[in-house]
């Protein structure tokens, strides 16, 4: 049985491992070592430096195996050596020995959220191990294709039973657009694969419209809940499932079932939910439908369909019916004001996250457009729109003056920084500009978490045309050898071009020892390659069989002599 404990306890619970047979959780492979010495010692002896059996999935770089009275056997990066750039990379790694969590979080989740992210990899490890899944084919965000439609999609955790059965589980905490999620499950549906959507268990407090939203939209049809195949079940996981399921060794979820009535008073539909544990083993299957069941409840709801259809059809016919329709009314006046203080509670949700002293533009543009998302979502439900709309745009022009003093507090900021790499990059000799490169890049993305778009392309055009320079300046030949990707040019000889560059790239070793310029000059050749064939492959092509001009004949000769190089590189 494999037991995955709560998050927190150690980081090899979230620390992703490239293997030779893909990507595994850190813990998982350690365990599996751990109840067999002979196989330990094995992979001990088939993992080095150079073989690169494991790596970091963060930050790329070799591990080994290593084992100590106090953490057991468990993953470690291998030092640095003699190369910076290398060093400066593991230093970074939030999974290197002695960087604190708070840095891991920040950079291991990346959006995706804690309980996303740990409860993808539990649920997984836990599919490994029912009776009802074939534990050769579980798989965490592994591309499904469909070849006909030319369409592909990557559910969060992926598999099939024994009896052939795909199967397909998206996690959902957070705000969906519902048209993306009509895609998903329509992609599904199509592949024959069954897909559960498996809520976190407060997404009907924080998000309650798309907890509504997979609850009668998506357990049904895709297009209405009025239809003859909708069941309304809907699917959570939390800590009381995880524990079930690692008692019965097999998948455990909670099954939402609502049972619906009609509210006389208001002549509306309401429902209550109650909730069941269940295994996958235990859900059944509609036609035409993608999403499982446990229980049918589409009788219950179309049997409140039809006692509302019979009241309506009396009270119309009755005097009673002026005073039903002044209690509905003030019904719905309350109603709105329930709609104005979900927005309040969205507000002051947000508030928190837009107090943070260090929070980037990008993150206040993502607030405002989740908060846009939630707002428009209350108004489509709400019974009276428009005061619901003139909180939203005064809450988003809010928001707008919020970006606004942002930007001028931030691009001050990059402007002091713009001038001392501009002069770190202008003096900088080529043996330092590796480093200055990953430098700077690092800084570029924070730049991009802060619109920071026109000052990011001055840097970035710098440091090409520095370092172009420099490796000119070592290699006076580089400079000289034409750019074969812009326009025909009559006076260019496209063969012996190509062949010089090809020379230069023979020579590469003999020129410089240094590995940065020797990287440099293959990637420019392969990058003249690439250029040039697009540039003028398809031309050539578009012919159709013509006869080739002068000036067609030379490309097509270069062309030949391209395919003919690519495989000497």
């Amino acid at each position: 049985m494999t037991v995955v404990p709560p998050y927190g306890k150690d980081r090899g619970w979230i620390w992703e491992i490239i293997t030779p047979t893909g990507i595994k959780l850190a813990n998982l492979i350690t365990q599996i070592l751990a109840k067999d010495k002979v196989l330990y010692n094995q992979e001990i002896k088939l993992t080095s430096r150079e073989n690169k059996r494991y790596r970091c999935a963060h930050c790329d770089s070799a591990l080994y195996l290593n084992r100590n009275q106090s953490n057991g056997a468990h993953f470690a990066h291998y030092s640095a050596k003699d190369s910076e750039s290398e060093h400066i990379k593991i230093k970074r790694c939030p999974f290197y020995t002695g960087d604190s969590k708070s840095k891991l979080l920040s950079q291991i989740y990346d959006g995706e959220g804690v309980w996303h992210f740990v409860t993808k990899h539990q649920v997984a490890s836990i599919l490994i191990n029912d009776p009802f899944v074939d534990s050769s084919n579980v798989f965490v965000e592994k591309y499904m294709i469909d070849y006909e439609r030319n369409e592909k999609r990557r559910p969060d955790i992926s598999f099939v039973d024994i009896n052939g059965q795909s199967w397909a589980i998206e996690l959902t905490n957070h705000w969906m657009n519902p048209s993306i999620a009509a895609q998903r499950e329509a992609f599904f549906t199509n592949n024959n694969v069954k897909v559960i959507w498996l809520m976190s268990p407060t997404i009907q407090v924080t998000h309650p419209a798309i907890f509504e939203f997979v609850q009668y939209g998506l357990s049904g049809t895709l297009n209405s809940a009025i239809r003859d195949n909708c069941h309304f079940n809907a699917f959570s996981f939390s800590d009381a499932e995880l524990d079930q399921s690692r008692q019965q060794e097999r998948l455990i979820i909670n099954v939402l079932l609502p049972e619906f009535y009609l509210e006389k008073l208001t002549n509306r539909i309401e429902s209550h939910v109650s909730t069941q544990q269940a295994s996958i083993k235990d859900l059944l299957f509609m036609e035409a439908n993608a999403t499982p069941y446990l229980t049918n409840k589409g009788p219950s709801y179309y049997a409140a369909i039809e006692e509302q259809s019979a009241i309506v059809s009396v009270l119309k016919n009755d005097e009673s019916w002026s005073r039903f329709s002044e209690r509905q009314r003030s019904k719905l006046e309350k109603d709105t004001g329930s709609f104005i203080s979900c927005m309040h509670t969205i507000i002051e949700g947000y508030k928190h996250q837009l107090s943070d002293s260090n929070i980037t533009i990008k993150k206040i543009k993502s607030i405002k457009s989740m908060a846009i998302k939630e707002f428009d979502s209350l108004i489509n439900r709400a019974p009276y729109k428009e005061q619901l709309r003139i909180f939203k745009v005064e809450y988003i022009r809010n928001i707008d003056k919020r970006i606004k003093i942002q930007r001028d507090i931030d691009h001050s900021v990059i402007h002091s920084e713009l001038i001392e790499l501009t002069d770190r990059i202008t003096n900088c000799s080529i043996d330092a500009i590796e480093t200055i490169e990953q430098e700077i890049n690092c800084i570029l993305n924070e730049w991009r978490e802060n619109d920071a778009q026109q000052q990011i392309a001055q840097l970035h055009a710098l440091l090409c045309d520095h370092k172009h320079n420099l490796v000119c300046e070592l290699v006076p030949t580089f400079g000289s050898i034409s750019n074969l990707s812009e326009r025909y040019n009559v006076d260019i000889n496209y063969v012996e071009t190509l062949r010089d560059w090809y020379r230069l790239y023979q020579d590469r070793i003999k020129i410089s020892p240094n590995e940065y310029i020797l990287r440099y000059i293959t990637n420019k050749l392969h990058d003249m390659i690439a250029d040039f064939v697009k540039t003028f492959a398809n031309e050539i092509r578009s012919l159709n069989g013509k006869p080739l001009s002068e000036k067609h004949l030379i490309v097509n000769n270069a062309l030949v002599y391209c395919k003919r190089l690519v495989p000497l590189l």
